[in-house]
């Protein structure tokens, strides 16, 4: 029946699809806290992790006890899916590998995608992250969509995909409220009540040298310290809604962005720190030219670039140091609410206002398409201004999402404790 996800077992067998633990480090957030809280729920967890970067992953694989399988390509896709009919339906075990193992071995499968279910970033995107779903269906595996945003989607072909294939999941968790109206049109029955995100639970990690050094530089600034998250990737996702060039949009973006810190900088006694949120896979999506490149057109003076720290524990207990945050990274932003400083978001999709109405900061997002340099500007010196009255209020919401996270626990608790 949907919404009972199981019958508890004692050595349960997990996989766990739509993050990776590097190279982006919101996707790497949501994957820690999903597998710490597991293991700490059920000790003899079994975990398989899909990921398009088994290479990367393998060290934090190692450190977590659990094992890769490689999603890859498409024609890696193909390759798979070939596999699996032929060892499910003809029984060719020796087609086997440790892809086909993981699905076929799997209790459950747990995805957490993000925000990555919806056809805003073209078809290409859709069915690079639907295409799994097909596997998971043509095994009757049980499927839990973990929270996340989802939508829109904008035309019949795509919404009647994630219709179907959202349907057939035991549950669909939103992690906001414009996500749950958008699960409500597809008429579900399998939505969940709003659970937070998973990276809003991740506990930072200080006690490392490269933290140290750059916790002192911040520290020894006697500055107001503004964070900044600049994504490479904003030009592109928001260009598929613009219809624009993304490279000329790009450009225009780091010349207002680099203009607004001149003025602030001109007008309050702060401190830039550049923390970048993800690094590829391609140049166009890593985080650390377009800070470089904003950094320098304000002369790299009052910057300090996080740029060789690769792990979303010790970026969070940096942006914990800062006393306001500026981002157009969501999970770095989720970063910075869960350690109560007070967050700006520029956005290319629902996904920004939806969490951040959640701490009452719905005031403070600047929808990237809409963005012009008085807007950039006035909104980010009200922010500053408000900052005091904006930290006191996050606490209040805090307590609420803090109840929301106890929430969730006490479901994997129920859930996946050993039988």
């Amino acid at each position: 029946m949907k919404g009972q996800w199981y019958m508890k077992k004692q050595n349960l067998t997990i996989l766990i699809t739509g993050a990776s633990l590097s190279v982006n480090y919101g996707a790497q957030a949501m994957a820690l806290s999903l597998i710490y809280k597991l293991q700490k729920y059920n000790p003899h967890i079994r975990i398989f992790f899909s990921t398009p970067y088994v290479d990367l992953d393998r060290y934090m694989a190692g450190q977590l006890g659990i094992a890769l399988i490689d999603r890859g390509s498409f024609g890696k896709y193909i390759e798979n899916a070939f596999r699996i009919v032929c060892v499910k339906l003809l029984g060719v075990t020796k087609l086997a590998n440790n892809y086909v193992r993981a699905y076929l071995s799997s209790d459950v499968i747990l995805d957490i995608s993000g925000d990555m279910l919806t056809d805003t970033y073209g078809y290409k995107v859709f069915f690079r992250k639907f295409k799994e779903f097909i596997i998971m269906n043509m095994l009757k595996k049980k499927v839990i969509i973990l929270p996340q945003s989802m939508g829109p989607f904008h035309h019949f072909g795509t919404e009647a995909v994630a219709q179907f294939f959202l349907k057939k999941a035991e549950i669909v968790m939103p992690r906001e409220k414009i996500t749950q109206v958008v699960l409500q049109r597809l008429c579900l029955e399998n939505i969940s009540p709003i659970y937070p995100d998973l990276a809003l639970s991740l506990q930072p990690f200080s006690d490392s040298e490269d933290v140290s050094h750059y916790a002192h530089l911040i520290a020894k600034s006697k500055k107001t310290v503004i964070g900044l998250s600049i994504s490479g990737s904003i030009t592109r996702y928001a260009g598929q809604r613009k219809k624009s060039n993304a490279n000329e949009d790009q450009e225009l973006f780091i010349s207002k962005f680099a203009t607004a810190l001149q003025t602030i900088r001109n007008k309050y006694n702060v401190v830039f720190v550049f923390v970048p949120h993800v690094i590829g896979p391609t140049r166009e999506d890593d985080d650390r030219i377009v800070s470089r490149k904003v950094a320098r057109k304000i002369n790299e003076q009052d910057c300090i670039l996080v740029e060789d720290i690769e792990d979303s524990r010790k970026l969070k207990y940096l942006i914990s140091c800062c006393d306001l945050f500026i981002g157009s990274r969501m999970h770095a932003n989720i970063a910075a609410l869960s350690s109560g400083v007070p967050t700006m978001s520029i956005a290319y999709s629902h996904k920004y206002l939806g969490i951040m109405e959640m701490f009452g900061l719905e005031k403070y997002v600047v929808d990237y398409t809409v963005l012009t340099q008085q807007i950039l500007e006035e909104t980010i010196i009200e922010f500053i201004e408000n900052k005091a009255v904006l930290r006191e209020m996050m606490q209040q919401k805090m307590n609420i999402v803090a109840q929301d996270i106890r929430r969730f626990d006490e479901m994997l608790i129920k859930e996946f404790t050993q039988g």
